[in-house]
This record gives structure tokens, sequence and C-alpha cells, in this order.
């Protein structure tokens, strides 16, 4: 499995969204968005770690900050305890506003398992249905686990579908398509979705979730922190 393309939005309107259910009063338009971009900018200007150590120095400490010291700790706070909380417990649910959309290459046993998962969608992909008869380069399109006898085989049945490109001919070409083809599509997903793929699968038999994916969910800022978890173990 190999990604590109990575894209991650809304960490700052999710953050501050997560303190909704204790709130007295409902935010201003304004409110919620200066608040939000506070939280962002600081998250962006020192870093995770060093959000993180102010965010938890002591109460007496924390009570000499600046307001945007204090509003940027407050929200750090909640969402540190909330995004540990234990999968299925909804405490949690803010994850799912932190969108991500990225591009993934992979065979068709890691789509299968992929699409196991309800919170994920796909915005577009590559085709076997228009394109398998035509990819330019289908040697280098299957992944170094597919046996060449079986990619043999499916080519015959794509050279005999382009000199006789009956739906009968084509029909052979897609079924005789080995699992081990790799196709890239443009998912989108959230943060809370890959909490629970990654708590399921970071130990999984095949290297494409134990390896390449949880290397991804490494990349995703802030995801570690926010989920509880050290990503260098």
């Amino acid at each position: 499995m190999q990604y590109y393309g990575l894209r991650v939005y809304d960490i700052g309107e999710s953050i501050v969204a997560s303190g909704l259910p204790m709130k007295k009063r409902e935010y201003t338009p304004e409110e919620f968005r200066d608040e939000s971009y506070i939280v962002s900018s600081y998250l962006e200007i020192y870093g995770i770690d060093k959000v993180i150590e102010k965010a938890m120095k002591p109460k007496e400490e924390r009570a000499n900050y600046s307001e945007y010291w204090k509003i940027v700790s407050n929200n750090i706070r909640r969402v540190l305890n909330l995004g540990k909380a234990n999968l299925g417990s909804g405490h949690d649910s803010y994850l799912k506003g932190i969108l991500v959309n990225v591009n993934i290459t992979a065979d068709q046993s890691f789509w299968l398992q992929w699409e196991r998962y309800a919170f994920q969608d796909t915005i577009s992909s590559m085709s076997t249905m228009h394109c398998l008869c035509k990819f330019e380069d289908l040697d280098s399109m299957f992944s170094e686990y597919t046996d060449p006898r079986t990619i043999a085989i499916c080519k015959e049945y794509i050279n005999e579908y382009n000199a006789n490109p009956t739906p009968e001919n084509f029909h052979k070409v897609i079924h005789n398509c080995p699992e081990g083809i790799e196709l890239t599509r443009r998912v989108s997903t959230n943060y809370l979705q890959l909490k629970t793929m990654l708590n399921q699968r970071e130990f999984h038999k095949m290297y494409s979730w134990s390896k390449d994916f949880v290397n991804m969910c490494k990349e995703l800022p802030y995801f570690y922190e926010f989920i509880g978890r050290d990503r260098n173990e």
C-alpha cells in the first residue's frame, strides 16, 4: 500500500466543538471562528509537544497564562481526555470532525477490508471496468506477491478481448484479473474511523495494514496524541 496527497481538515474547529456539551451559552459565529483559529495557530506555531506541556501544567500555573494560552490549554486538556476514551463510548466523537482525504494505491485484498468500515468513502478511483484492457504498463500494476503466471493468463484474456471485444470476452478478463492488481483511490475518512482501524489492524498479518497503514497514521498531524497513543511505540 502506498499513499500520497494527504490532506487533513477542521482540526481547530473540531477541537473547539468538543466543548459544546458543557457550554452554558451558544458561541457567536465570530467567537467560534476566532477560538478555532487560535487553537489551530498555536498548534502550528508551537507544535503539539509544547502545547501539551503547557496545557498539562498545574491549575495554579495556568491561571497566569495569557488569554490565548488559556483558550488553547483548556481545549487541549479536554480533547486529550476525550480522545483516549474507549472505542464505542461516544466520548471521543469530536475525532470524527477531523477529516482526512488521501490517495491510496493498494491491492484488492486491502480494499476489500477497507470497505468493511462505514465511515469512509471513495471520492474517485481507477477503474478495471473502464481501463483494465487499456492500462499502459499493466505489468507494473501488480503487487510483488502476484504470481507471474496469473498475470500472463490475465494478459491473454485482455489480448483476446482487444481482438474481439464481446461482452463474453470482457467477463473472462474481469474474472481472471488477479487480486494483486494495485489501483488508486482518493478516499475520505476521519480521525475517529482511523482510530478504530488502527486499533483493529496495527498487528494485522498483511503488511499493507501493519506497516503501510500504520505509517500513514503516524504522518497524520496530532493523530496519535489525540487518541492517547505514543507514535514511537
